[in-house]
C-alpha cells in the first residue's frame, strides 16, 4: 500500500485508511462464537520498513481489540437497538471514511474436503462496498497463504497490487531473517 499511495496510484491519496476486523470474543469455555468489529487503522506508510509497518499495524489493532473486549463494551452494543447498529454500520463502510477494506481469514486446522475430495486450494475473494475502490483478503489454508484483491475497475494501478504485495512479503521475510 505504501508504493501503490505514495505513486499516485490511488488518485493522489497519500494516506491509507484501511477499515478492517479486529477481533472482539472474550474467552469463554467450548463456545464457538465470531465476534468481529471493523475499525479504521491509518496505516503507517511512512515508516522504512515492512517490519516496522507491520509491528505499527499489529500494536494499533492490538490496542483497540483490547479496548473494545472491555465488558461495558459488550453491555453497550447489546443495548443498541437495531436501527441504530444499522446506522452504524452505514456510516462504518461509507467510502469518506476508509480507503480499503482488509480481512484476514485464518483456515481451519485440519485438512477441508468437499464432496469426499481434498480442499488444496482457496482463492480469497471480499466483498466491496460501494463507492470503495480496494478490498484485500488474506486467507490460510494448508500452510499456504493466499491474497485477493477486489478492485474498482477505474482503480489505477490495481494490476500492480499483487506484484507489490508479493516484493513487500519478500522484503518482510528478508527483514525479518534471523542474522548470520
Amino acid at each position: 500500500m505504501r508504493t501503490w499511495a505514495g505513486e499516485g496510484a490511488a488518485d493522489g491519496l497519500r494516506a491509507v485508511r484501511v477499515l478492517c476486523p479486529v477481533d472482539i470474543r472474550r474467552p469463554r469455555g467450548g463456545e464457538l462464537r465470531n465476534r468481529h468489529l471493523p475499525v479504521r487503522v491509518t496505516l503507517p506508510v511512512d515508516l522504512a520498513t515492512p517490519g516496522e509497518r507491520l509491528a505499527a499495524v499489529a500494536a494499533r489493532t492490538g490496542g483497540l481489540a483490547r479496548a473494545l473486549r472491555h465488558p461495558v463494551v459488550h453491555g453497550v452494543f447489546r443495548g443498541l437497538p437495531r436501527a441504530l447498529g444499522a446506522w452504524c454500520v452505514e456510516r462504518y463502510f461509507h467510502p469518506d471514511r476508509s480507503t480499503l477494506l482488509a480481512s484476514n481469514v485464518h483456515g481451519p486446522a485440519h485438512p477441508l474436503r468437499l464432496a469426499g475430495a481434498p480442499v488444496r486450494e482457496v482463492l480469497p475473494l471480499n466483498f466491496l462496498p460501494a463507492g470503495h475502490p480496494l478490498s484485500v483478503v488474506l486467507m490460510s489454508l494448508n500452510g499456504r497463504v493466499s491474497v485477493g484483491f477486489t478492485t474498482d475497475a477505474s482503480l489505477r494501478g490495481a494490476a500492480d497490487l499483487p506484484n507489490l504485495w508479493l516484493r513487500e512479503l519478500t522484503a518482510l521475510t528478508t527483514d525479518r531473517a534471523p542474522g548470520p
